[in-house]
């Protein structure tokens, strides 16, 4: 082999290891992040919104919250749509066009109220804790201990396609 052929070969040579060098780290740059925490950290934001709705204040200028409410609410069903009425409107504010589902039980596992949901989402079938989200949504669930004497709590299911909760 002559001289020059050798000098070429040597320059492929390491145009093609520089080559695979870019490519390896395009692959590693242009690769999805995979969160592996994202489901962690959706369950905490329900948890967070879930705790915020029960501590909110149910009327402006007095100490009564959404907790004293659903209080109220499972000693006397009469409340109960107006305690509805207020935490839809809530979390219609916050959650703004995704689908949730709430429940609020005694420790009998008796429903307290009405099962509140966003009423502008069809459905075809029933919701209940098992089958809260349409089509193929991330079902993210949180609960919070409502009033501890009576054990009342109350569980909120956020359906997401994917990504964070808010």
């Amino acid at each position: 082999m002559k001289k020059g052929q050798m000098e070429i070969i040597g320059l492929l040579m390491v145009v093609i290891l520089l080559m695979s060098v870019v490519l390896i780290a395009l692959w590693f740059i242009l690769k999805p992040k995979q969160d592996i925490l994202t489901p962690q950290r959706q369950a905490i934001e329900v948890n967070s919104i879930l705790l915020t709705l029960i501590k909110t204040t149910y009327e402006i200028n007095t100490e009564i919250d959404i907790k004293d409410k659903i209080i109220e609410c499972s000693q006397n069903d009469l409340v109960c749509p107006e305690v509805e009425g207020k935490i839809t409107a809530i979390l219609n504010e916050i959650l703004k066009n995704k689908e949730y589902f709430l429940e609020i039980k005694d420790n009998s596992g008796d429903i307290i109220g009405p099962i509140i949901e966003p009423p502008n989402i069809p459905r075809i079938q029933p919701r209940s804790l098992n089958n809260p989200c349409s089509d193929n949504k991330i079902k993210t669930k949180g609960s919070v201990l409502v009033d501890a004497p009576r054990q009342i709590g109350a569980i909120l299911v956020i359906c997401t396609i994917g990504g964070g909760i808010l």
